[in-house]
């Protein structure tokens, strides 16, 4: 999806809060993980890209899809607002995403921030770094 309007961004390398594969499991323990992939790949019912199918424990699912109008653009900041506080989502702080590969989750941030929602984590390895690890536990279904 699309943002509507141009504007001033000024990038800095490190300023995204990024949330690292060793404290995942006890961050969704204590707060919000969101996984901002489509249904059927964190239920587990389809997995083309990654090693498994499913989610992490705790995560829940809010498709990035969500805050897409009828033709595909990022809908409107209330718009975006309401989405996010249907889910609990008032304030980022206590928040991460992951996404596959982290292009999901990097939208689903830059448009909370679009709404003035501010201080979600980037778990940036996401289900492609999660789901390559035998180890990590793995959910399938809602």
């Amino acid at each position: 999806g699309a943002l509507r309007g141009r504007g001033d961004v000024t990038v800095k390398p490190g300023s995204m809060p990024q949330l690292f594969i060793d404290d995942v499991e006890s961050f969704a323990e204590h707060h919000l993980l969101v996984d901002a992939r489509e249904n059927s790949r964190f239920t587990g019912k389809k997995e083309q890209f990654d090693h498994q199918a499913g989610h992490i424990p705790g995560a829940v699912n809010i498709p990035v899809k969500e805050f897409q109008d009828a033709n595909g653009t990022i809908a409107g900041p209330e718009t975006v607002r309401d989405v996010l506080s249907r889910h609990g989502i008032t304030d980022g702080r206590s928040v991460a995403v992951y996404s596959g590969s982290g292009l999901h989750s990097s939208l689903f941030l830059a448009v909370m921030e679009y709404a003035g929602i501010y201080g979600a984590r980037n778990f940036i390895g996401g289900w492609s770094q999660w789901s390559a690890i035998p180890t990590k536990p793995i959910v399938r279904g809602e």
